[in-house]
């Protein structure tokens, strides 16, 4: 069973953090995990996604405006997580 993503911070505003995750295993099996997250915080509100393989890890910084929840999708700028869809868009 796949693991549904619901965001529990909609009526929060500061101090708080909140992250999603989808590890992906190839059939030579190498992994890869994607983290799609947002902080809200007085001093630093923005929403991330991080890339997480053997090699290390790649964080890229979005705005806090560019995350986006709906029906279960996770939204950050042009990328999206869902159980059944991983779309990236990052340099």
């Amino acid at each position: 069973m796949l693991k549904k993503f619901k965001f529990k911070g909609i009526n929060k505003e500061t101090n708080y953090f909140e992250g999603w995750y989808l590890k992906l295993i190839s059939k030579n099996n190498k992994a890869k995990a994607f983290i799609f997250g947002v902080s809200l915080n007085e001093k630093d509100p923005h929403s991330f996604i991080q890339v997480v393989d053997s090699n290390g890890s790649k964080y890229f910084r979005f705005s806090v405006d560019d995350f986006f929840y709906n029906e279960n999708l996770i939204f950050i700028n042009n990328n999206i997580l869902h159980p059944e869809l991983l779309k990236i868009d990052i340099p």
